[in-house]
């Protein structure tokens, strides 16, 4: 969500609470993900907070950008094959979410790519549909890991 929903951020992504110490990674049927690196790009800081805590705790290695432009400098300064997964707002400033990922997926066509955003999905020419998927905020831990699960389940 762009700085102009900053009332609705805070209900935009859920927390599951786990019980004392326990990992969210214990919950029926989840197991923790392999060490995949994943580019988040999130402008609302406690959107982007959440989204860290959520994945890391997941297995994730994450790295966090708060715009576009960011999130592409943080890609082009390793080397690119590093990140499996780009996690991207749709409504960004300085370049939506779409733009980044089309960007990126140019350099690394085999990175998957999952848009998050309370808004309606956008046009998606350019992207490969197994490749991507979109999840509609607020949402859960369990249905972030979910999703992602199943982007992994295509080969590349």
């Amino acid at each position: 969500m762009g700085s102009s929903g900053k009332g609705a951020t805070l209900a935009a992504v859920r927390e599951q609470a786990a019980p004392s110490g326990t990992a969210n990674r214990l919950e029926s049927g989840m197991r923790p993900a392999t060490r995949r690196r994943v580019l988040l790009v999130e402008d609302e800081d406690m959107v982007r907070k959440v989204l860290t805590r959520m994945l890391v705790a997941r297995g994730f290695e994450v790295h966090a950008a708060a715009s576009g432009p960011e999130a592409i400098a943080i890609f082009d300064a390793r080397d690119s094959k590093v990140f499996d997964l780009l996690v991207t707002d749709l409504m960004l400033p300085e370049g939506g979410g779409l733009h980044v990922a089309r960007h990126l997926s140019e350099q690394l066509p085999s990175l998957r790519i999952l848009f998050v955003s309370g808004y309606s999905f956008a046009d998606t020419e350019g992207l490969e549909p197994e490749r991507f998927r979109f999840l509609t905020k607020p949402f859960g831990s369990s249905e972030l890991v979910r999703v992602i699960d199943d982007l992994f389940q295509i080969q590349p």
